[in-house]
C-alpha cells in the first residue's frame, strides 16, 4: 500500500511539473510577471499575430488588408500547413511580415510525450522555414497550453514562446465582427500582442469570414487610436 501511494504521489508530482506551464494564461498576474512570455509591448504599441496558416483561401485576403494598411504582422505556421502550402508561406514572408511556428500539427501538449512534442516542434519549424525561406525564432503553442517539456525542447531549438494579452476568440462558429472587435477592445490592444486566425483548418468552418471583417474594423480602430503596428518579436 505503501509502495502505492509513493508512486501515486510521484506520478501527480510528475503531472504537475509537466502541466504547471500551462497555467500562465489562466492568471492575470501573469501579464505583469512574465511580460514578455505574454506579449506586453510598450504603450502605444500593438503586435498583430496570427495562428493555424498558411491558408490557400484565407491569408492571401490577410496579407491583402495588412498591406493596404502598411501594417506588418507576425504569422505562427503550423508545419503541415506550410508543407502544403508553401508558396503563401513564401508570400507572407515577402510580404516583410514575421514568421513563428506553431508546431508541426495543432496538438496540445499536456497530452503528449516528451519526445513527441519535441519532433513536432523540430519538424514544424524546419518545414515553416523551408517553405517560408525565412528563419524561424519565435513559437507558439496550439491552445496557448505550454508544457515543461515543450520550454525545454524550445530552448534547444532557440525558440522564445509567445503567448498573447488579447484574443478576438475568432475560432467560433457564433463569432461575428462586432464579437470578435468587442473582445478585442475589452481585453485592451494598447501595448499588447493580438491572436487571430488566419485559418479556419482547426476553428469553425467559414470563421474566418468574420476574422477579415473584425481585422478591417481593428486596424481603423488602430489608426483612429494612433497606435503603432509591427510584427512581436
Amino acid at each position: 500500500m505503501r509502495g502505492a501511494t509513493q508512486a501515486a504521489t510521484f506520478l501527480a508530482g510528475a503531472a504537475a511539473l509537466h502541466s504547471a506551464p500551462a497555467l500562465s494564461w489562466f492568471f492575470p498576474a501573469t501579464k505583469r510577471f512574465l511580460p514578455t512570455l505574454m506579449g506586453v509591448r510598450p504603450a502605444g504599441e500593438v503586435a498583430i499575430t496570427f495562428d493555424d496558416g498558411p491558408d490557400p483561401v484565407s491569408t492571401p485576403l490577410v496579407l491583402d488588408l495588412l498591406a493596404r494598411n502598411e501594417v506588418k504582422a507576425t504569422f505562427f505556421m503550423l508545419g503541415d500547413m506550410a508543407k502544403r502550402h508553401p508558396d503563401v508561406a513564401r508570400a507572407v514572408a515577402e510580404g516583410g511580415h514575421q514568421v513563428g511556428v506553431h508546431g508541426l500539427y495543432h496538438r496540445n501538449a499536456l497530452f503528449r510525450s516528451y519526445p513527441t512534442i519535441g519532433y513536432d516542434l523540430e519538424r514544424g519549424k524546419s518545414l515553416v522555414e523551408e517553405s517560408s525561406g525565412q528563419a524561424v525564432h519565435l513559437m507558439r503553442p496550439p491552445y496557448g497550453v505550454l508544457s515543461t517539456a515543450m520550454l525545454v525542447h524550445a530552448r534547444r531549438l532557440d525558440l522564445r514562446p509567445l503567448l498573447w494579452t488579447s484574443w478576438g476568440r475568432d475560432w467560433r462558429a457564433a463569432a461575428t465582427r462586432q464579437s470578435i472587435v468587442s473582445d478585442l477592445v475589452r481585453h485592451g490592444i494598447d501595448g499588447g500582442t493580438i491572436l487571430l486566425h488566419d485559418s479556419d483548418c482547426t476553428s469553425a468552418p467559414g470563421s474566418t469570414h468574420a476574422m477579415l471583417e473584425a481585422l478591417e474594423e481593428l486596424l481603423a480602430l488602430i489608426q483612429a487610436r494612433g497606435l503603432r503596428t509591427m510584427p512581436a518579436g
